[in-house]
């Protein structure tokens, strides 16, 4: 942050202001010390700026103003120590000038709250204590060989932790986006009398229907709208025929169709769409799901919508909502898969927390959702060896769709290869080489991992178990 919030402002009018006063100081600048100099002294100033903001302002603070400052400080330096390269005449001229800037940045940091005047001080402080180091242009033949050399690698590691701040900033900026998506708190909203209850983020509000049919709305602006209707008995309790319905309307107003898949909410079963659509030069992702309700004969009809590229980042969102629908009004408590939960939305880069929830969506039943969780797991940290065994062992072990040997193979082979001599990852091979029909390479792998764990009775009755197929 020391470094990225010089590339961030409060508005139009204090960007423009800074780049106004960058283009006029830092044009002269870089003319009198060159390019690469003119880097290390803009460069340094503003983490030199920002770190006296850090210690002396306690609000957060943005903008370029402090290493505006620092070249604003390399001049100062410039017109005192080498005042014999600028001609007589203009002397007189540069510090009235210098005077003049000087004297409205402490009337404005006087007059106006909102300034940071630590930042403009530690900005000019370092850029004056850089510019006494650095020989200008006009004596680089008296720079020595290995002074240049000290300064273009110093150059280099400045520019490259500027990257790389940048970059690690988009990286937070991601997961902000999550965090305020979310709004990291949520609260339990009782709806159609009480009957039933959900979970919604803190910050979306609640648009209770008009009408029993009518859906209960929750919408937060600029992120996207969540939806829960209460189907009559009359239409039954099978979601299919319900869920055909809706696919139906959906493809007839226009939208594009992406796919249906089983999905368990609170051990219903249930069907899960997704649907896009195009408009105002905006795609958009619709996500609805069809499941029975506990008693009464009713279907709950749960409907999401935001902004396609901003489906990732709500996902986990929209199917925390969805899993938290209950019949009733339940007694506050966390779970360890609510834990876990928060974990993740809190930093998506937690793969150990991402592997442990997509085990507790494979123990509720709810493996296409273990399935996107921990392949967005792998996306992030390819090299995860739990993730590669989970996807494996859910790959082998389950029915169609999700049932795909091969890529079984593939991440169980991964995850060995990635952590040898783990006797849970080459039962999970073993599993894997058995459902693809390779029936003596998976024996082998079982005898491998029995030796590794022989006390393991299931490991024991993995290999009796793919004996006797051998056998037969």
């Amino acid at each position: 942050r020391l470094v990225s919030a010089g590339f961030l402002h409060a508005g139009t009018l204090h960007l423009v202001a800074n780049m106004v006063a960058l283009v006029s100081i830092g044009r002269l600048v870089e003319r009198l010390w060159g390019t690469p100099r003119f880097l290390l002294i803009y460069l340094v100033a503003l983490i030199g700026g920002n770190a006296a903001s850090l210690v002396a302002t306690p609000r957060p603070s943005v903008g370029a103003s402090g290493a505006i400052l620092g070249l604003f400080g390399a001049l100062v330096v410039y017109s005192m120590r080498y005042r014999h390269l600028v001609a007589p005449r203009g002397r007189a001229l540069v510090w009235v000038n210098l005077a003049i800037v000087a004297g409205i940045q402490v009337v404005i940091g006087l007059l106006v709250p909102f300034v940071d005047n630590a930042a403009h001080a530690g900005g000019a402080v370092t850029g004056a204590a850089l510019a006494l180091l650095l020989r200008p242009e006009a004596l680089r033949d008296q720079t020595g060989r290995v002074r240049e050399i000290v300064v273009r690698l110093a150059v280099m590691a400045v520019v490259a932790l500027t990257a790389l701040a940048l970059s690690e900033a988009a990286g937070q900026a991601v997961r902000s986006q999550r965090l305020v998506a979310a709004r990291g708190n949520f609260r339990r909203v009782a709806a159609k009398g009480g009957e039933f209850s959900l979970m919604v983020p803190e910050g979306w509000d609640y648009d209770p229907p008009a009408r029993p049919d009518d859906p209960h709305v929750f919408t937060r602006f600029g992120i996207g709208v969540m939806c829960v209707r209460v189907v009559p008995p009359r239409q039954g309790v099978d979601p299919l025929p319900l869920a055909q319905g809706i696919e139906a309307q959906y493809v007839a107003e226009g939208f594009e169709f992406l796919g249906r898949r089983d999905i368990t909410v609170r051990g219903q079963p249930g069907v899960e769409m997704l649907f896009r659509r195009r408009s105002g030069g905006q795609v958009q992702r619709h996500r609805e799901v069809v499941f029975p309700a506990w008693a009464g004969g009713e279907l709950f009809c749960f409907s999401a919508v935001c902004l396609e590229e901003r489906y990732r980042l709500l996902e986990l969102l929209f199917d925390k909502v969805l899993q938290s629908i209950e019949p009733r009004l339940p007694a506050p408590r966390s779970s360890p898969a609510q834990r876990l939960w928060r974990r993740v939305m809190e930093n998506p880069d937690d793969t150990d927390a991402a592997v442990a929830l997509a085990d507790y969506y494979i123990a509720e039943g709810r493996r296409s959702q273990a399935e996107r969780l921990l392949l967005a797991a792998l996306s992030r940290k390819p090299d995860h060896a739990d993730a590669h065994e989970r996807l494996a062992w859910l790959y082998a072990t389950s029915r169609p769709p999700l049932f795909r040997p091969a890529e079984a193979v593939k991440h169980a082979r991964r995850a060995v290869s990635l952590k040898p001599g783990q006797a849970r990852y080459l039962a999970t091979l073993a599993l894997a080489l058995e459902a693809d029909g390779h029936l003596a390479e998976a024996i082998e792998a079982a005898r491998r991992a029995r030796d590794l764990a022989p006390d393991d009775a299931a490991l024991a009755e993995l290999l009796e178990r793919l004996q006797r197929r051998e056998s037969q």
